[in-house]
């Protein structure tokens, strides 16, 4: 199990996010769904990035994450919110 923290930035867009969310109730299933699967599978739920950094897709939210195995603690430190296209 890793703590999982949230930076002060990536906190401050999530709620810039979530005050401007059509659907606040989905950003908080999906923040929560990211908490849980960062806290028990931050490598196998997500993909390698840049060095160090990794991201995690959980609609309607991805995050940028660094990890440190050692301590076992996840560190989100980026998030934004996309809309799924839809097809034409």
């Amino acid at each position: 199990m890793y703590s999982v923290l949230w930076s002060p930035d990536a906190l401050q867009n999530l709620l810039r996010i979530w005050e401007r969310a059509a659907d606040q109730e989905a950003i908080d299933r999906a923040v929560a769904r990211i908490d849980d699967r960062l806290a028990n599978d931050p490598v196998g739920q997500s993909e390698s990035r840049d060095p160090g950094r990794r991201m995690l897709i959980e609609a309607p939210l991805t995050v940028v994450f660094r990890m440190n195995e050692q301590l076992r603690v996840v560190i989100v430190m980026s998030v934004w919110h996309f809309q799924r296209r839809t097809p034409s």
